[in-house]
């Protein structure tokens, strides 16, 4: 009995960092990630496959083929040993690498005000996403190297966390009654807080929908002639979160905090999940790449604190 190796990576990673005034630094980093004997699932019971054609359809069991499944390679009835049909076997010959460039500019807290800009460009290349995934050809693993799930090209995201400069701050000695105006105390002590996200979509595997190739993969890894794995995408990521904070001091250390929190303000439709199944026909059904799930919609949270 064969057992599986743990899984490992491999990271290499180099950082510089440049002053560009008091408080403000930019930095570039780039980190490289191999990961190593990740898992996956074979089907090691089939024997090779040969390419369907019109001619050998009626020998191996498909008298009406359809166009995804002409000229592809199929698996016919024979298997490598007679006594089983298939054998699922779980594997740790799968590898994934990673490589992303993040160039950040970073403000420290001066004045009440702090923020952080950050962009990654990066890619995530593996064969196998997952230990359920099976390949197309279990005969021909290479082919299924190609981005992977997690891939996320571009990445942006700006947060910041601003004390308005209205009426005292908070560490400075609290005015007697009578020495603020009603501006100050209706608009004092409030901290606001954005956090701004944009990325480009994630890959999506397209699918024919059914066991074309008769590999009895599950699930299923067929995908549309022509299509590689993890081809298709999601459209892009784009969320403001927002947070509002007003608090009011209770003596040298305590303060009561009213909060205010809106995640994707703007309820812009982040896609999940898209359609993958193309069909088993020349053309795509309607519904291929049609958005099937979505990431969170607007939500408005308030909350009230004490601390002391």
């Amino acid at each position: 009995m064969r057992c599986l190796a743990t899984p490992y990576s491999q990271q290499s990673s180099l950082g510089l960092q440049y002053l560009i005034a008091h408080n403000l630094t930019v930095s570039a980093d780039y980190l490289f990630v191999r990961g190593v004997k990740l898992s996956r699932t074979r089907n090691i019971n089939l024997l090779p496959p040969v390419i369907l054609t019109a001619q050998n359809a009626a020998s191996l069991g498909i008298p009406n083929p359809t166009p995804q499944q002409l000229g592809r390679e199929t698996f016919g009835a024979g298997r490598a040993n007679p006594q089983f049909n298939d054998i699922y076997q779980l594997e740790d010959s799968s590898s994934s690498t990673y490589n992303g460039l993040t160039i950040s500019v970073n403000r420290r807290m001066a004045n009440e005000l702090e923020f952080l800009g950050s962009y990654t460009f990066s890619k995530t290349f593996d064969d196998a996403s997952d230990f359920p995934e099976q390949p197309q050809n279990p005969f021909n693993l290479r082919a299924e190297r190609a981005l992977s799930l997690q891939n996320q090209n571009q990445r942006f995201v700006f947060d910041a966390l601003w004390d308005l400069p209205i009426g005292p701050d908070e560490d400075d000695p609290q005015p007697a009654p009578g020495q603020t105006t009603w501006f100050d105390r209706a608009f004092g002590h409030i901290e606001v807080a954005p956090i701004f996200t944009l990325g480009t979509g994630r890959p999506v595997n397209p699918l024919v929908g059914l066991d074309a190739s008769r590999s009895n993969a599950f699930p299923l890894a067929d995908r549309p002639a022509g299509s590689g794995r993890n081809s298709s995408q999601t459209g892009n990521l784009e969320s403001l979160d927002f947070r509002v904070l007003k608090y009011f001091p209770f003596g040298e250390y305590a303060h009561l905090d009213l909060v205010a929190e809106a995640f994707n303000l703007f309820n812009h439709p982040n896609v999940a999940e898209i359609n993958p199944y193309f069909g088993s026909g020349a053309s795509p059904l309607p519904g291929f790449g049609a958005p099937t799930d979505g990431l969170t919609a607007r939500r408005v949270e308030f909350s009230i604190d004490f601390e002391y």
